[in-house]
Parts: C-alpha cells; sequence; structure tokens
C-alpha cells in the first residue's frame, strides 16, 4: 500500500507532467522531515512497482500503473516530447512543489482576494496579453497582498532577458487582478549573499537607465539575451531568497511597511519624499536612516545610487557648510551585512538580529 508522500508524488506528477529527483523528494516529505535517505527510500518501491520511470534526462514521468490510479487528477502541464519542453517543464514543477511544500498550492485561476496561490506560466499568459515569448519567468505567486513574478536563478549565473521580463509590468496589458507588485527570485542554499551583491553590482553599472521607469512598451519579438541578472525600475520590488527561506522572505515582504512605520516611530524621523528613499527617514539633518529588511534588491540598488550620486557631488564642490554633512545609516538582516559593505561607500551598516526584526513585524 502506497503512503501519503507516494501517492503526493503520483498526483504531482499527473499534474505537471515531470519531476526531477529533488522536486520528487519535495513532493514526497508531505511530513516535512527533510530526512533524504527516507525519502529516498520511498522513492524506490514506486519506480520498482512500475508507478513511475527515470528518462535518461533524470526527469521522472507517470508509467500506466501510475497514470491509472491517478486518471481522476486534471493536468495543469502538457508537455512535448523535446528536450527543452521537458526541462521548462521540470523548473515550474520544481517551483510549484517547493510552494506547496510552504503550503502555497498551484491553482489554474486568479485567486479571490485573501488567498495564496502559484499560477505557472503557461497559465499566465492565458489571463494576460502582451507578454514577450521569451520571458524566462515560471509563474505568479500571489501571496496576501503580493503579486510576484517568479524565477528560479539558481546559483545566480542565469542568463537575463531584460526586455521581455519587463513585458510582465507593462501598465497598457495590465488590470487591477493582473497588475504585479515586483519580482521574487529563488537561488540555491548558501547562494544569497553572493548572488545578491552581483545583481546589485550589474543593475549599478547600468544604472542611469534600469533606474528610471521605461516608457517603451512594445511587444514585438526580441533577441535571446545572454547578459547577467539586472534589475529595472518596471520590477517595483526584487526580492531574492534561498529555497529553504522562501516562506520567509515573503512575510518580511509582506510586513515591510509595518516595519517601517514602528522603526521609524521608534526614532521619531520624518519620511523622505523620493521613491528611491521609500524606506528611509531623517530623525535630523545630519542622520538619514535606511531599512531593509525583505531582501529587496531594487530597494538597495536605488540606496547605493543616491549614495554615489551624493559622494560624486561633494566631491565637486570646493565649499561645503557643515550643516550639509550626515551619515547614511543602513539597516539589514545580520546574515546580510556584506550587502552593505561590498561596494566601499560612506555608509554605516546596522545588523538587525532574528529578535529586532521579530520586534519589527510582530
Amino acid at each position: 500500500m502506497l503512503n501519503a508522500g507516494q501517492i503526493n508524488l503520483l498526483v504531482h506528477l499527473k499534474r505537471f507532467s515531470v519531476a526531477d529527483q529533488k522536486t520528487s523528494l519535495l513532493a514526497l516529505d508531505t511530513e516535512k522531515t527533510q530526512n533524504k535517505d527516507n525519502l529516498l527510500y520511498s522513492l524506490r518501491p514506486l519506480m520498482k512497482n512500475g508507478y513511475i520511470s527515470k528518462r535518461k534526462d533524470g526527469l521522472y514521468g507517470l508509467l500506466s500503473p501510475g497514470k491509472e490510479l491517478t486518471e481522476h487528477i486534471h493536468p495543469i502541464l502538457t508537455i512535448g516530447g523535446d528536450a527543452g519542453g521537458r526541462h521548462r517543464a521540470a523548473e515550474v514543477s520544481h517551483m510549484a512543489a517547493l510552494l506547496n511544500w510552504h503550503g502555497i498550492p498551484t491553482i489554474p485561476f486568479i485567486p479571490p482576494d485573501g488567498q495564496n496561490g502559484f499560477i505557472p506560466s503557461a497559465i499566465w499568459r492565458t489571463l494576460r496579453s502582451g507578454l514577450i515569448s521569451t520571458t524566462r519567468f515560471l509563474g505568479v505567486l500571489f501571496y496576501n497582498e503580493l503579486r510576484l513574478a517568479v524565477y528560479h536563478i539558481e546559483n545566480g549565473d542565469y542568463e537575463w532577458q531584460l526586455r521581455a521580463e519587463c513585458s510582465l509590468h507593462f501598465w497598457n496589458y495590465n488590470t487591477s487582478e493582473t497588475r504585479l507588485t515586483g519580482i521574487l527570485l529563488v537561488c540555491d542554499d548558501g547562494c544569497a549573499v553572493e548572488t545578491g551583491k552581483q545583481i546589485i553590482r550589474h543593475t549599478l553599472w547600468e544604472r542611469k537607465v534600469l533606474l528610471e521607469e521605461s516608457r517603451s512598451q512594445r511587444t514585438d519579438p526580441v533577441r535571446y539575451s545572454m547578459k547577467p541578472i539586472r534589475l529595472r525600475a518596471d520590477y517595483k520590488h526584487s526580492y531574492l531568497a534561498e529555497e529553504s527561506e522562501v516562506i520567509e522572505v515573503l512575510r518580511l515582504a509582506k510586513s515591510d511597511k509595518t516595519a517601517f512605520e514602528r522603526f521609524k516611530d521608534m526614532h521619531s524621523g520624518s519620511v523622505a519624499g523620493k521613491r528611491e528613499c521609500r524606506f528611509a527617514f531623517y530623525p535630523d539633518s545630519s542622520n538619514h536612516h535606511y531599512l531593509s529588511i525583505s531582501h529587496d534588491l531594487l530597494f538597495l540598488a536605488y540606496f547605493y545610487d543616491g549614495v554615489k550620486r551624493k559622494v560624486q557631488s561633494d566631491s565637486r564642490m570646493t565649499h561645503k557648510r557643515s550643516d550639509e554633512c550626515y551619515t547614511n545609516h543602513l539597516y539589514l538582516p545580520e546574515r546580510l551585512a556584506e550587502w552593505g559593505t561590498f561596494l566601499k561607500l560612506p555608509v554605516t551598516i546596522h545588523p538587525l538580529n532574528e529578535e529586532e526584526i521579530r520586534c519589527l513585524i510582530s
């Protein structure tokens, strides 16, 4: 007799057609044990008894006995036999399994207000027009008030389709239901610190263009790009999360505004008016405080752009009044404090531990 995890894997394969081993173990882990040896032990009988098979490309699929057990399940993704199609489906399959492991189901429709769900990219293309074909998003995640285009960038070595990804945010094609609030970049565990630094660097190299909202909304085909990940103002927010901390980053992103208001009240500060300073306050003329707890790389790009501009402006001034001098203070989660120091700019970093962050969002 099959256990709950084995049945869950068969259902997942019926819905998404394929899964690699990592995805299969996520589907098997219904009790959230994260015990790889035990999960592999549960996977073997499914292959031995002919419920599933493993192809040469390393992807699992259903065989006849598995299809018979899941004949009442409606497929979400169907794929062709080419390698590219199977690889693409496997990426979506993995993201769906990861989010489902965190309690976020995959759905084929826009959820009602207050409900969470992940809509695969193939379905989102039927719900929203104007998308450029080379966009590489895996789907759209609805989490409370967040609506995020989701990408899995592995170790950060990823070919970014800049204009194609912007088509997800074209306002001419959006409705209130399909308007996105940002993007979610999911990377492998242990890669967030270095990957985040690289993305911020690549964005700042072209900041004069990337940190201004694009007016172009042409949907004609574009060439496949080979450039690294860069962020555009059009994305609004760009959250980076390792696989093991996806749900935690989503909770922080959801609580961003609450945390900022509490932090501002604690220091009796006035809020900055500019868009790029949306999480900044000035308690006095000599100290500017910036808060970033949600792993928002686009906010950090804006912050560093502002600091660089100020440094360049100061270097051109021969006479500077003392009341024009101020110190930038950046508050970051303790584990990501390197994001505030690697550019060697005049910034005072304040690492926040888990208890301090919990006090801001609870």
